[in-house]
């Protein structure tokens, strides 16, 4: 019971999301987002960000849209730390996805040829309740934003 004597039942986020209204099926109609105490419709990205979220498949480990992909910042990152480039493995290092030999997301984001409106977005806390500020802008190489 609170303060005012009402009785109240918290509920832990489940491990098999998303949950869908059996009706609706999983459907952008049938599936709701809880942020704090509102509530919305799930987009059918945030759908099949849930699946890969309770099958355990991240983005950067799927396979690429964009497969024509060249390494020249990164090669000169290694000669800058007089690293051999020729020695980087794609296979171990997440770039080729196993099944395919095809690029993953991960060798898309750190290629010469990453080059995304990136949108981002600060909340107070965990919870997305507050919304604090937002910012968009153009990345035209991750190495812009990681240090080495």
């Amino acid at each position: 019971y609170n303060e005012d004597r009402v009785l109240t039942i918290k509920i832990n986020p489940g491990n098999k999301k998303p949950y869908y209204l059996k009706s609706k099926g999983l459907t952008p109609s049938g599936v709701y987002i809880r942020y704090g105490k509102n509530k919305s419709q799930a987009s059918q990205e945030e759908i099949s960000r849930m699946l890969r979220e309770r099958d355990n498949i991240t983005f950067e480990s799927l396979v690429s849209k964009e497969q024509d992909l060249s390494f020249k910042a990164l090669e000169r990152k290694f000669e800058e730390k007089d690293l051999d480039f020729s020695q980087f493995n794609l296979n171990t290092s997440g770039f080729i996805d196993k099944e395919t030999g095809l690029f993953t997301n991960l060798a898309f984001w750190i290629s010469d040829q990453y080059n995304i409106d990136t949108k981002m977005a600060v909340y107070q806390g965990m919870d997305r309740d507050i919304f604090r500020s937002k910012k968009n802008m153009m990345v035209q190489s991750s190495f812009k934003l990681i240090k080495f």
